[in-house]
């Protein structure tokens, strides 16, 4: 069992409810366009949940474009010391410019976040594709997916 799983169940939910509402549309149940709306659904709906988190992130680049003359100005200035006086007061000056611009230090965390959803999406696709049964789709509708 792979730490995806539960995500990968949740999305497979996700998948067999578009596929499903592409089918009451119109689209074939065993055609390639119901499951190509259902993936394009899925992928709608991540990033509409993930949204606020890229907001945040592309924020947060913004800051840490603007801070970034500042803090090579800082690394200019103690280029070459090593003594900890030095590193501290260095350390210092960068972490009160952060505060002053507003960047956050976990301004990576977004993408961390986002990483296993995707990854997720991807192994379900895989699976699918493969044949496999994956949470809430069941050897039946996988076997439709085929076609």
């Amino acid at each position: 069992m792979s730490m995806l799983d539960p995500l990968k169940h949740v999305l497979s939910t996700l998948m067999s409810t578009a596929h499903a509402l592409a089918e009451n549309l119109g689209a074939d149940p065993g055609g390639a366009v119901g499951w190509c709306l259902s993936i394009a659904a899925i992928v709608v709906v991540v990033r509409g949940l993930l949204l606020p988190l890229t907001v945040h992130q592309v924020r947060n680049a913004r800051r840490m474009a603007v801070a970034r003359p500042h803090l090579q100005e800082i690394a200019q200035r103690y280029k070459g010391r090593t003594d900890p006086d030095s590193v501290r007061a260095m350390m210092e000056e960068r972490r009160a410019l952060s505060a002053e611009h507003g960047v956050s230090r976990l301004g990576c965390l977004p993408v961390l976040v986002q990483l296993p959803v995707w990854f997720a999406l991807y192994h379900l696709i895989s699976d699918v594709a493969a044949g496999s049964a994956v949470g809430s789709m069941d050897a039946d509708q996988v076997a439709l997916f085929d076609r």
